[in-house]
């Protein structure tokens, strides 16, 4: 009997599955799947090795690693550890003028860093935390970077008052002003906070009658749109000045002006916090005899309300504090229309960050977890809530117990996840964008996301299902019509236990979702769903993986990592799979290597790899079990192309083979496998074992190949006659443990089936 496996895309299956030969993807599943990732054509490739990039700055404390895309030239992996940020570009490690490490102070503890969620919008990085402000990273330059507190206006204020609580503001403006609550209300925990007094205008407009030149004593806080309409018979011109430091100076603004028929109907819109308006008259013409001129003129501001801000700087006691104006109050009596604000050391801070339809959206914190906060479209800061389309909002999830949000993604919806349910936050009227008016939230399935960011891929989420162990996929199916979350772990359960640390997306050459689990293994997803790929793979090395990120390149994607091996924590990057031979590839880990103008006998510069044990590929040759002393390796023989690392070792192995037909099946039978034909591309060393007999090499020298080179990767097929035993089991297993390229497209095995079950 022949059996044929030309087609890995089930990856590594369940050990539950172990027996289940009766599922369409046993066939194409493994029982073993390390250090190989599977290729969305079939077949599999032992992953690439690593080069070593820098030491991390601590050896003992976290470090995470935050990719930066200024465009797909420009991109940048950010170190963020113990209160720092370092920076990467080009696979080197970024100096300042006087060659040392560039790097940037920053609040986050090395205990903060894995909880820090961005999102990008040219060069500016948005960073967020719940324990810390919203902050901006902004890139000036290559080594000239600026980490600061995002400026926010408007807030983002709580709920209304509905409490029977009066205050009373001591001044209208100026630092240091006390304010009165009618009943005990504040806490010594409200320092720092922001609290919207709000008073309606006394007058939310202005008017005079000019008859010469004059300036209007009058003057009237304007924020938002206004309006000025004049009437009456004038010549001359009309201005409208604006001061923003109340009154002390004033700017002029607007003018208008008439040769006695002409009358005025404007409006703009106002921006700036604290400004105030007034109206002047200059150039004024006296009238022709018999005439009477007039310039009647009104100013107005469309809203009502006066919303000034104070900073808490001091709580007296329970019924006084002290404070600073933010932006001017309306009045010094007492009113119950107030609120405090969203976020502070109090309440805590936003915990996400991601942008749709020209929005910054935050959410959750920890007094509000089931809230989301978008900017103003097109103002990333402003956060000033009101009912136009283009003005900022907050929107609550409402659900019967609390309901965390843990991850927000942008597709055509806004993808929400949270604690137990995921769902989608969406204009009412899909053909008209999102707005204050034009907005609901539908729950579309209730399986629960971990606190942990999803992937997107195309037009589908990826999110850790909430026990931290299973990912499934968030995708609209049209049967449903509605979106659904099939479990994409179903088959292998096994394959992130323990729980995921952190994720990355690798999009070139091919789809690969990369998670870290808790462990400090890395857990490959190769995934092209529309052609039915979903394969998992398993990667080690020498030491436990702490951190993942991708960048983008012109021609591939970049996995970078954090590495900590026997007590120091390295940045590595994953080498290109890109080779013509043995001598230009890389299958090392935590590798460097270089092309010298003449042969060496010894290669200096490994000091981070003291004490380990490495091999080396010297002119596409393996030289192993090579000691560095002295960050400095001695080779057996010469050469010029060097290649140092650690090595690592892939290995696959097929699940049980086995037949499963209606009316019978080999489960059960004793089986012996004879001969076991490979075809492979691109592929130097390797070997193949039965069960576990011994491993036959699979391309090796031969006695055409000349003696004094390194054999060519081959491309074809190699047969191996094998002299298996009998077993009611029989799998096939594939090693490569030398540094040389593996691509395995297709297995046939010869099987023979011998005995009754």
């Amino acid at each position: 009997m022949v059996m044929v496996r030309n087609n890995f895309n089930a990856g590594e299956i369940s050990p539950l599955l172990r027996y289940r030969a009766d599922l369409e993807k046993y066939a194409y599943g493994c029982s073993k799947l390390e250090n190989f990732t599977v290729l969305p054509w079939g077949g599999v490739e032992n992953r690439p090795g690593t080069e070593f990039i820098a030491e991390c700055k601590h050896h003992d404390k976290d470090t995470c690693l935050i990719p930066f895309e200024f465009n797909i030239e420009q991109t940048y992996i950010i170190e963020a550890g113990d209160h720092y940020f370092r920076f990467y570009m080009n696979g080197g490690q970024i100096l300042d003028d006087e060659d040392l490490i560039y790097e940037l102070e920053t609040p986050y503890a090395h205990t903060d860093v894995f909880k820090i969620r961005y999102a990008q919008s040219a060069d500016v990085l948005y960073l967020a935390h719940p324990e810390y402000p919203p902050h901006t990273l902004t890139r000036r330059g290559h080594a000239l970077w600026e980490l600061a507190e995002l400026s926010v206006k408007g807030g983002p204020f709580m709920d209304e008052n509905k409490e029977d609580i009066d205050l009373t503001p001591s001044a209208t403006s100026g630092s240091g002003i006390s304010v009165s609550a009618s009943t005990d209300f504040f806490k010594e925990n409200m320092s720092g906070m922001l609290l919207k007094i709000t008073h309606p205008r006394e007058n939310n407009y202005i008017s005079h009658d000019f008859s010469g030149d004059a300036t209007d004593t009058q003057t009237l806080p304007v924020k938002g749109t206004w309006k000025i309409e004049t009437s009456g018979t004038w010549e001359g011109t009309l201005h409208l000045d604006r001061s923003f430091n109340n009154g002390s100076s004033w700017n002029y603004y607007r003018n208008w002006h008439a040769t006695a028929d002409r009358n005025i109907e404007d409006e703009g819109f106002e921006e700036r916090e604290n400004t105030i308006y007034r109206l002047r008259f200059s150039g004024w013409q006296p009238p022709p005899s018999g005439s009477i001129y007039k310039c009647s003129v009104s100013l107005s501001c469309e809203d009502y309300w006066i919303n000034g801000i104070v900073r808490i700087t001091a709580v007296n006691s329970a019924t006084q504090i002290t404070a600073d104006v933010v932006e001017q109050l309306g009045d010094v009596s007492a009113t119950s229309d107030w609120a405090l604000g969203s976020w502070n050391s109090n309440n805590g801070y936003p915990a996400m960050v991601n942008f749709y339809q020209d929005r910054l959206i935050f959410a959750r914190t920890r007094n509000q977890p089931q809230t989301l906060w978008l900017s103003a479209s097109g103002d990333y800061g402003d956060f000033t809530a009101g009912t136009d389309a283009d003005q900022a909002m907050l929107f609550t999830i409402k659900e019967s117990s609390v309901n965390a949000i843990n991850w927000i993604m942008p597709m055509r919806q806004l993808a929400v996840g949270t604690k137990v349910a995921e769902g989608m936050f969406k204009p009412t009227d899909e053909n008209e964008p999102l707005t204050p008016e034009n907005r609901k939230y539908d729950t579309e399935s209730y399986n629960g996301s971990a606190d942990l960011p999803a992937v997107r891929v195309s037009n589908v989420v990826l999110f850790i299902q909430r026990q931290g162990e299973y990912v499934r996929e968030l995708a609209y199916s049209f049967e449903e019509d509605g979106y659904i979350a099939p479990n994409m772990t179903l088959l292998s359960e096994h394959i992130l236990r323990g729980g995921v640390k952190q994720s990355a997306f690798q999009q070139l050459p091919y789809p690969v979702v990369w998670y870290l689990r808790n462990d400090g293994v890395i857990a490959g997803f190769t995934y092209e769903r529309k052609e039915n790929v979903t394969a998992w793979h398993r990667h080690i090395t020498d030491g436990k993986f702490h951190a993942v990120a991708v960048i983008a390149d012109e021609t591939h994607d970049e996995l970078w990592t954090v590495v900590e091996r026997h007590g120091k924590r390295f940045v590595e990057r994953f080498a290109p799979r890109v080779f013509t031979s043995a001598v230009d590839s890389h299958f090392l880990d935590c590798a460097l290597g270089s092309e010298f103008p003449e042969e060496l006998d010894e290669v200096s510069g490994m000091d981070h790899l003291e004490g380990f044990t490495v091999s080396a590929v010297v002119d596409g040759s393996v030289q192993e079990g090579l000691s560095v002393v002295n960050g400095t390796v001695k080779l057996p023989r010469p050469g010029k192309n060097i290649l140092v690392g650690l090595p690592y070792t892939s290995t696959l192995e097929t699940m049980p083979l086995e037949i499963m037909a209606e009316q019978d099946s080999t489960l059960g039978a004793t089986k012996r496998i004879s001969h076991v034909a490979l075809k492979f591309y691109k592929t130097l060393g390797g070997k193949v074992a039965i069960n576990d007999g011994a491993a036959k090499p699979l391309i090796s020298r031969t006695c055409s190949s000349p003696m004094d080179q390194v054999p060519d990767v081959k491309i074809g097929e190699t047969g191996l006659h094998v002299s298996g035993s009998l077993d009611s089991e029989q799998v096939v297993k594939v090693v490569q443990d030398q540094p040389y390229p593996m691509s395995l497209l297709c297995l046939v095995v010869n099987i023979a089936v011998k005995g009754e079950k």
